[in-house]
Protein backbone atom coordinates (compact mmCIF):
# COMPACT_ATOMS: atom_id res chain seq x y z
CA UNK A 1 0.00 0.00 0.00
CA UNK A 2 1.87 3.62 -1.43
CA UNK A 3 0.55 5.90 1.97
CA UNK A 4 2.85 9.08 0.58
CA UNK A 5 0.00 10.75 -1.64
CA UNK A 6 -1.48 11.26 1.85
CA UNK A 7 1.58 12.29 3.50
CA UNK A 8 2.74 14.87 1.30
CA UNK A 9 3.03 18.44 1.39
CA UNK A 10 -0.91 19.09 0.71
CA UNK A 11 -2.37 20.16 4.26
CA UNK A 12 -5.08 18.24 5.48
CA UNK A 13 -7.94 20.49 7.15
CA UNK A 14 -9.80 19.01 10.30
CA UNK A 15 -13.02 18.43 7.81
CA UNK A 16 -10.84 16.12 5.83
CA UNK A 17 -9.35 14.42 8.53
CA UNK A 18 -12.33 13.70 9.91
CA UNK A 19 -13.66 12.38 6.67
CA UNK A 20 -10.82 9.95 6.49
CA UNK A 21 -10.83 8.67 9.96
CA UNK A 22 -14.74 7.64 9.26
CA UNK A 23 -13.77 6.40 6.32
CA UNK A 24 -11.72 3.70 8.15
CA UNK A 25 -8.35 4.90 6.96
CA UNK A 26 -7.18 4.32 10.69
CA UNK A 27 -7.52 0.41 10.84
CA UNK A 28 -5.78 0.24 7.45
CA UNK A 29 -3.32 2.49 9.28
CA UNK A 30 -2.99 0.11 11.88
CA UNK A 31 -2.94 -2.90 10.00
CA UNK A 32 -0.39 -1.77 7.92
CA UNK A 33 1.12 -0.76 11.31
CA UNK A 34 1.07 -4.18 12.45
CA UNK A 35 2.21 -5.93 9.03
CA UNK A 36 6.02 -3.57 9.31
CA UNK A 37 6.46 -3.32 13.06
CA UNK A 38 8.99 -6.12 12.85
CA UNK A 39 9.78 -5.92 9.40
CA UNK A 40 13.44 -4.90 9.21
CA UNK A 41 13.37 -4.40 4.87
CA UNK A 42 13.83 -0.85 4.20
CA UNK A 43 9.98 -0.87 2.66
CA UNK A 44 8.50 -2.21 5.90
CA UNK A 45 10.43 0.39 7.40
CA UNK A 46 9.27 3.11 5.46
CA UNK A 47 5.48 2.06 5.81
CA UNK A 48 5.91 1.59 9.32
CA UNK A 49 6.65 5.44 9.14
CA UNK A 50 4.05 6.21 7.26
CA UNK A 51 1.76 4.78 8.77
CA UNK A 52 2.50 5.79 12.47
CA UNK A 53 2.87 9.70 11.20
CA UNK A 54 -0.44 9.89 9.25
CA UNK A 55 -1.72 8.73 12.29
CA UNK A 56 -0.30 11.19 14.62
CA UNK A 57 -1.64 13.83 11.90
CA UNK A 58 -5.02 12.35 11.93
CA UNK A 59 -5.29 13.05 15.91
CA UNK A 60 -4.39 16.57 15.02
CA UNK A 61 -7.81 17.20 14.23
CA UNK A 62 -9.68 18.32 17.08
CA UNK A 63 -13.02 16.04 15.66
CA UNK A 64 -11.33 13.48 14.65
CA UNK A 65 -9.16 12.88 17.77
CA UNK A 66 -12.28 12.87 20.01
CA UNK A 67 -13.76 10.23 17.66
CA UNK A 68 -10.69 8.33 17.96
CA UNK A 69 -10.67 8.89 21.90
CA UNK A 70 -13.68 7.91 22.94
CA UNK A 71 -13.29 8.79 26.39
CA UNK A 72 -10.02 6.72 26.68
CA UNK A 73 -11.92 3.73 25.86
CA UNK A 74 -11.30 3.76 22.29
CA UNK A 75 -9.39 0.98 20.62
CA UNK A 76 -7.50 3.48 18.81
CA UNK A 77 -6.18 5.43 22.39
CA UNK A 78 -5.30 1.83 23.56
CA UNK A 79 -3.49 0.72 20.55
CA UNK A 80 -1.63 3.87 20.02
CA UNK A 81 -0.89 3.21 23.72
CA UNK A 82 0.35 -0.04 23.45
CA UNK A 83 3.12 1.16 21.50
CA UNK A 84 5.04 3.67 24.40
CA UNK A 85 6.77 0.07 25.50
CA UNK A 86 6.89 -1.09 21.84
CA UNK A 87 10.74 -2.02 20.94
CA UNK A 88 10.62 -0.45 17.95
CA UNK A 89 11.75 3.22 18.48
CA UNK A 90 9.73 4.53 15.44
CA UNK A 91 6.20 3.38 17.77
CA UNK A 92 7.22 4.94 20.77
CA UNK A 93 8.01 8.45 19.15
CA UNK A 94 4.57 8.28 17.35
CA UNK A 95 2.89 6.31 20.41
CA UNK A 96 3.88 9.57 22.66
CA UNK A 97 2.90 12.19 20.13
CA UNK A 98 -0.78 10.91 19.83
CA UNK A 99 -0.95 10.08 23.49
CA UNK A 100 0.02 13.99 23.76
CA UNK A 101 -2.13 15.07 20.96
CA UNK A 102 -5.11 13.11 22.74
CA UNK A 103 -3.77 14.86 26.00
CA UNK A 104 -4.40 18.32 24.34
CA UNK A 105 -7.81 18.20 24.60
Amino acid sequence: MDLHPLNSSCPLTDVIKLQLVEAGLVECLLEVVGQTVDGEREEDIAQLKTASDLMVLLLLGDESMQKLFEGGKGSVFQRVLSWIPSHNHQLQLAGALAIANFARN
